[in-house]
């Protein structure tokens, strides 16, 4: 099936499933965090931090030894981890 296409090329129906995608936060109620590996012996480990609107910080008081355990610890606390891929 052939999807009709703008004279980008893009498809019309991709295109408007990328408007339904984004949304507007609210910088006061943002749950989002980063993760970020810390150095650890001869390796490294993961841990998460959240940044408030009031410039305190939350950090994750254990270190994870993957990274899908610190996400997830993330999500137990509340927090939406902020993943780029790429």
């Amino acid at each position: 099936m052939a999807f009709p296409t703008t004279a980008r090329g893009r498809s019309r129906r991709l295109r408007g499933a990328d408007r339904v995608c984004i949304k507007k936060t609210n910088p006061e109620r943002d749950m989002s965090c980063e993760i970020f590996y810390v150095p650890y012996h001869a390796s490294f480990r993961w841990k998460w931090r959240h940044i408030a609107a009031d410039g305190s910080v939350k950090e994750s008081k254990e270190s994870y030894e993957l990274f899908y355990e610190c996400v997830c610890a993330a999500r137990r606390n509340g927090y939406t981890p902020q993943i780029k891929c790429a």
